[in-house]
């Protein structure tokens, strides 16, 4: 193994590490909340492709509604219309519901390799949790005792407290527009004017323009990156902006909100739950290649021949996938356009098994091809951490010596035995992570994103406001879509 690095500069804090554990609580470990599936770990997936007994009054082929992908957004949208009294039919590409949230077996630990921490701020997926008695279970690296910073000359830096708080109060500098031109995250354009006149800045140059310290900008830049799932350059400021204000206007709370707090059994306890409540019928491993709309009803043709009819049809596919359906009538253009460009959700995630050191800690920086990491759990015997980079970084997210190499950056005597990662940008039911804004989509597309073709309706946590890019925005996205078909049929 080579690339250790010795630091050229540890400050020894320890005596500062409970009141340093509170403030990270706050702090450490940013990350949105939907990403990635994995190699070498054991899904959970939901095959429950026999619930078809249970379809209330459906002809042979033909339903009230049929959705088209089993996402947080698919599955919400056919529980609300089966409860509703609707014959229901969910159609999914893949072996097992729950989309881009995935959870997953890592040699003993689970692991949540698509969308992962919730919140009391996101109304939605509480709600959820809530309603079926579900609690949480906290991340270690969101409370973590470790935080360190490797600057642009390759230093590395134990942060004091002092520079934690320096750290919350560049952030609150960077986002001080949040409140005035996103009063209302859920009302994107309600300040229409000031929005479109910020709309093509990029959070990158925004950064570049405030009088922030050295330690404040390298800080920014690793989360802007992170929310964006992306290099720093493809965010949009207006999407900082609107995680920020779902945060309360509040650093702590954000960081709260996007990194502390699990779901309790993982997310396929969540999905599990509502299918089972839902009782409509599903059908696993069946790609959609067409969708035909006429006067009375919509075809939906799969892509091994099978034809199914309905009144209304729910597409849940992800944004980036879109095109990749046949539409008739077309695709709006809007929705068609963003496709075509994709969101620029491309990066990877990745868990990694180590023996040593087994602590709690966080780690960040723009400069290093592995730009966040913290622990995601502490076991006796070995932790398990999550770590992020951009996917054109070079760093080989399927070598556990380029893992090693990566993470000892940081963590000089890290020793990484077992690692797992996907890339979903390859996967064909995916193309990208999570979604957020480019600069310039509220201007060019903002008016069309909850377009629908009559008969079908477009649910997704890659459209919509509010939580967009969580599972918090994927269930908005799918109540909204079955409370209109359900006011449609009883219309």
């Amino acid at each position: 193994m080579t690339g250790k690095k010795e630091p050229s500069e540890i400050e020894n804090t320890r005596n500062a590490a409970l009141k340093r554990r509170h403030f990270l609580g706050a702090l450490a470990g940013v990350t949105t909340t939907s990403l990635i599936a994995g190699h070498n770990a054991t899904a959970e997936g939901l095959d429950l492709s026999d619930k078809s007994a249970d379809t209330k009054g459906s002809s042979e082929n033909h339903y009230d509604a049929i959705v088209i992908g089993g996402g947080f957004a698919g599955v919400t949208a056919a529980r609300d219309l089966s409860l509703a009294g609707a014959s229901t039919l969910l159609i999914e590409a893949r072996d097992r519901l729950g989309g881009r949230t995935y959870t997953s077996d890592f040699g003993g630990d689970e692991i949540e390799f698509g969308g992962t921490w919730v919140h009391n701020t996101q109304p939605f997926v509480w709600s959820e949790m809530q309603r079926y008695g579900i609690g949480i279970l906290e991340t270690p690296g969101a409370v973590a005792e470790d935080f360190r910073w490797i600057d642009a000359n390759g230093t590395l830096h134990q942060l004091t407290l002092e520079q934690f708080e320096s750290l919350a109060s560049g952030w609150q500098t960077y986002h001080a527009e949040g409140r005035y031109l996103l009063p209302r995250p859920f009302d994107l354009m309600h300040n229409r004017e000031a929005v479109l006149a910020n709309d093509t800045k990029r959070a990158i140059d925004h950064l570049g323009a405030m009088p922030l310290d050295e330690l404040q900008k390298d800080f920014i830049e690793t989360m802007i990156s992170l929310f964006g799932h992306c290099k720093a350059e493809d965010t949009a400021y207006l999407e900082m902006l609107r995680f920020h204000v779902l945060g309360g206007d509040y650093f702590p709370t954000l960081m709260d909100a996007t990194t502390r707090f699990q779901i309790d059994g993982g997310t396929q306890r969540l999905i599990r739950a509502m299918v089972e409540e839902g009782h409509f019928q599903s059908v696993l491993n069946t790609p959609v290649q067409a969708l035909t709309q006429t006067e009375s009803n919509v075809l939906v043709q799969t892509v091994a021949g099978k034809t199914f009819s309905a009144n209304h049809v729910v597409c849940s596919a992800p944004m980036n996938t879109l095109n990749d359906i046949r539409f008739d009538p077309p695709l709006p253009a809007g929705l068609n356009a963003m496709s075509a460009e994709k969101h620029p959700g491309i990066g990877h995630k990745i868990f990694m098994k180590i023996t040593s050191p087994i602590a709690n800690f966080s780690v960040f920086s723009p400069h290093q091809q592995m730009h966040y990491a913290m622990t995601y759990k502490l076991a006796k015997d070995h932790a398990i951490v999550v770590a992020f980079a951009n996917t054109d970084g070079g760093l080989d997210v399927t070598d556990n010596d380029s893992l090693q190499k990566a993470l000892r950056q940081y963590v000089p005597d890290a020793t990484v035995v077992a690692s797992t990662s996907h890339n979903w940008v390859t996967d064909e039911f995916s193309k990208g992570t999570w979604a957020t804004f480019r600069p310039g989509w509220l201007t060019a597309y903002g008016d069309q994103t909850a377009a629908q073709l009559d008969r079908i309706h477009f649910a997704s946590g890659d459209l919509g406001e509010g939580w967009r890019g969580t599972i918090d925005g994927a269930i908005r996205g799918g109540k909204i879509a079955a409370r209109s078909i359900s006011e449609k049929l009883k219309g």
